[in-house]
Parts: C-alpha cells; structure tokens; sequence
C-alpha cells in the first residue's frame, strides 16, 4: 500500500531523495495525526520514520509514504532501527583517496556499477563483499572478535577524499544467504509466451539485470498467500562478492537489498516468501510498470546480521538475475 500526495513527495525525478518544504512537512504530520494517530516523524531519506501512541495493524497502515519507507514506532519503548541511522560502524582514519571515475559514479541514493564496485575491494583488499546502501559503502571484513573490530576501525578511512557519500564497516557477513537454485533456468520470453504469476495480474515478460534497477524502485512479492495483502519492497542498494577463481554463484556474485513490508501472517521472517518473483510496478524514471512483467530477481533465504539489538528486521536480499 502506498501514501502518495500530488504536491511534495521525498522521492525526487533524478532517482534520488529530497526533504520536503516545512509547509509540507506540516501538512503530512496533520495527515497522519488525523488517519494513523502519528505523533511525530523523522525524515531520513528513503526512510521515513513515524512515532504512534499505538502502532496500526500491518493491513492497515502504508508501507510507502510519500515516496519514502514507512517505519511504525511506539512512542513508548521502540528504538529507531540500526539500519535506518547507519548500516555498519564508521572508521575513525584519514580519508582514503580513489580514482576520479569511481568517485563520479559514487553517489548518495543512486547504485553504481558492478565494475565500480569490483573496483574497490582494491583499496580494502581484505574485504569479502562490498555493497552500497543508500547514501555510501559498507565494506563487509572478515570477522573478528568485537574488541579486534573496535580497535581496527580506529585506523581504517573515515571517509573518501572528494567524495560526498558515507563510507562504514561492518565485522563480517552483512547477510547470511544460501543458494536457491541447482541449475540455471532457460526462460522463454521471446516466442510470445510468457509465465503467469501466482499472485500478481501480469506476465514475466522481462528480466532486468542489476544495472536496470535503482534505489527508490518499487516492487511487489508474487507469493501466493490467499487472503492477505500483496508485500512490497523497495530497493535500498546492491551487494557484490569479492571475485574469485572459484565456481561462479547463480547471481554472479551481485544481490539486491530490498526494504520489505511486513507479512500478515505470523512466520518465520527468513523463509517468508523463499523463492518468489520480485515484480517491478513503479520505477524511479518511470511510473506505473507492472503491466510490462519486469522480474528483477526472487526471494532468497537470508539471515540479516546487523550489529546491534536495535534492529527493526527491515531489509531482505534477493538474489538478481544477471547470470541468466
């Protein structure tokens, strides 16, 4: 369920994010007073964060809100989620210097290329995965004991020279995932047939790779679970695996992470929808799209594994298609 407003949205035409005129912020705050008992709200670019007297139900309330993701708080006793503020710990070193064409293709809220990406474990060689959420990198490092990783991050790069997005680390896997599938299906998309969804009223006509995909871009889960409301998700950043000289994973080393609405139904948050189609209905440059059966990937089993007790079980990983 989205919250769209015709005057101000925090999602901007440039596939990015904005704040809002406080003529507007004022208007929304009074909007959601009077529909969902919102005390107050935190604008946090593609997260928005709202504070009730008491929660509304999942089916009741939106998942997106004026462009942004939606996170429903007690005023009382829930903590703003890890993950919203920062995903990993910032190091406390000079900043570290980069090549001019990786800087360019760095910026907040919009996903660099998979060879940007390849090209900076070069300057963190012990680094496992690199990804790029939202507004920066987080340099995935092998683990070590908390104490190791506190002492480490006083002399890894702060930041990157010239650049203008965060730079973090995290102390080890940022997910757990396994792989889903045995062999790489064959599909046929191009003889005017194409497979029926279970859930959603269109066909997967197209495939769409990592590099067709933005942050802020919109998507629906083909599950089929009669009876409750369709999830949605939003892609808030990609994750690549250090290159190796070994088999290649079925998603080519890349994943997508994904803000997911909750399940209406009671389950276990790491098998909810194992499997399923991720269906693209609005993008960035675009609007409504899912008549056109984008699949930008499908559901994996994934463990999030972030470093604090103040997590909100807000992202999940998909597993992309750029190996079929």
């Amino acid at each position: 369920m989205c919250l769209e407003f015709r005057d101000f949205s925090f999602r901007n035409d440039n596939a990015g994010f904005n704040t809002i005129s406080d003529e507007h912020q004022k208007n929304l705050l009074s909007y959601l007073q009077k529909a969902y008992t919102v005390d107050s709200m935190m604008m946090s670019g593609a997260w928005l964060v709202l504070f009730c007297k008491e929660v509304p139900p999942v089916d009741e309330r939106p998942f997106i809100v004026a462009g942004s993701v939606a996170v429903w708080l007690s005023d009382d006793h829930d903590p703003v989620p890890a993950e919203i503020i920062l995903l990993g710990s910032p190091g406390l070193g000079a900043e570290i210097e980069m090549e001019a064409n990786i800087i360019k293709d760095l910026e907040m809220y919009r996903l660099p290329s998979r060879k940007t990406l390849q090209a900076v474990f070069e300057y963190f060689e012990t680094a496992h995965h690199v990804t790029f959420y939202t507004t920066g990198l987080v340099i995935e490092l092998p683990e070590q004991s908390e104490e190791d990783f506190v002492e480490a991050l006083e002399n890894l790069p702060g930041g990157i020279m010239k650049g203008g997005i965060t730079l973090a680390y995290y102390n080890g896997l940022l997910a757990v995932t396994e792989e889903m599938r045995v062999q790489r299906p064959q599909p046929n998309l191009t003889d005017g047939r194409a497979d029926k969804l279970l859930d959603i009223e269109t066909e997967a006509r197209v495939l769409l790779r990592s590099s067709e995909i933005q942050i802020g871009d919109q998507y629906f889960l083909d599950e089929e679970v009669k009876g409750f409301r369709r999830r949605m998700l939003q892609c808030m950043g990609i994750r690549l695996r250090k290159p190796s000289g070994e088999a290649k994973s079925l998603h080519g080393g890349v994943q997508g992470i994904y803000a997911i609405s909750p399940a209406a139904v009671e389950s276990d948050p790491n098998t909810q929808g194992f499997g399923s189609p991720i269906v693209c209905f609005k993008q960035c440059r675009k609007r409504d799209v899912v008549e056109e059966g984008g699949v930008v990937g499908f559901m994996q089993y994934s463990e999030m594994r972030p470093q604090s007790i103040m997590t909100g079980n807000l992202l999940c990983v998909c597993e992309t298609l750029d190996e079929i």
